[in-house]
């Protein structure tokens, strides 16, 4: 078993832009340099919060840890003193998806941490506007597979700005990652 995440390449470079290694984000509870968690030395993960996976670069896993909390872990697996339940985050063009379609199959033929707790996928609009038909198929089958909590296009994150209150389609999973966290929403 691989821990490996194999992103898949995509469009070429005009697409997408010059490629760059992922940074990680700490979350702000993260262990301090050098600091061992209780979860590390007891051999287990992090019991509690969400950790959000990026199936590719610029998923949008940064402005959900900021919008809703959680860990931000780039695209990699979790490491053991981070949350083992996770959301995969793609966004919705055909790249996107097909990264996504991509996750979902490593995952069902067990190449990721053994202990993860996938409790479904995040797909963030990549436009204003309606899907394409193709790209709304291609969400149907996710989501035949596994619970998709959709956001939509949010105007004030394009222009650097945060939004003084979040769509009502990401009510169900700020409650849900809250529970994960032990808070209130």
């Amino acid at each position: 078993m691989s821990s490996a995440i194999n992103v898949p390449r995509g469009p070429g470079l005009w697409v997408r832009g010059p490629s760059r290694p992922v940074q990680e984000v700490p979350s702000p509870d993260a262990t301090p340099a050098g600091a061992e968690s209780a979860a590390v030395r007891n051999g287990g993960r992090s019991p509690g919060g969400v950790a959000w996976i990026g199936v590719h670069g610029g998923s949008g896993v940064t402005t959900l840890s900021v919008l809703v909390g959680g860990a931000d872990v780039g695209c990699r697996w979790p490491k053991p003193d981070e949350p083992s339940s996770v959301y995969l985050v793609a966004r919705t063009h055909a790249a996107g998806l097909r990264a996504l379609s991509q996750m979902l199959n490593l995952l069902q033929h067990d190449e990721a941490a053994p202990d993860l707790r996938l409790l479904g996928a995040v797909t963030v609009a990549d436009a204003p506007g309606r899907l394409p038909v193709q790209l709304r198929r291609r969400l149907r089958v996710v989501g035949s597979a596994v619970p998709v909590h959709a956001i939509p296009w949010i105007p004030q994150l394009r222009l650097g700005g945060t939004p003084d209150d979040l769509p009502k389609e990401m009510a169900a999973l700020v409650a849900r990652t809250a529970e994960l966290r032990g808070a209130r929403p």
